[in-house]
């Protein structure tokens, strides 16, 4: 006990959902940190930590994710990914993977559509996108 084997890293705050219970507010004008900034803050990481996790906003927005995944590899660490996984496709899936994402950890409320559709501010019709 003690001690940390989990950080997140938030890479911006740019979302597609619009969950009211989050405090991510799909803010464009506070913008994305760069690819520099954030190898600055994982140089900055605890070297104890086991896993780096990567969140937003909505991380697959990320312009600079794959790269930014790969450099915290490199320095020793698991990545975890925060998502909504309502962006990833099958490219993207294997991207993340080639990348080295050892985890996700999928935001999902609810089974039902209506339910999935107000706790995520968006609609029916993704709930059914998402499970297909």
């Amino acid at each position: 006990m003690g001690e940390y084997i989990d950080e997140v890293l938030r890479l911006g705050m740019r979302c597609n959902f619009n969950c009211p219970f989050c405090n991510v507010f799909n803010n464009e004008e506070v913008g994305e940190r760069t690819l520099e900034d954030m190898k600055r803050i994982v140089d900055a990481a605890p070297r104890d930590l086991k896993t780096l996790s990567l969140s937003g906003g909505e991380p697959t927005l990320y312009p600079y994710l794959g790269d930014l995944v790969e450099y915290v590899k490199a320095g020793g660490w698991e990545v975890m990914l925060q998502t909504n996984a309502s962006l990833v496709d099958l490219e993207l899936a294997r991207s993340l993977k080639e990348s080295g994402v050892d985890k996700a950890f999928v935001n999902f409320p609810s089974h039902l559509p209506e339910v999935y559709a107000e706790l995520t501010g968006t609609n029916e019709g993704l709930f059914h996108e998402a499970v297909s």
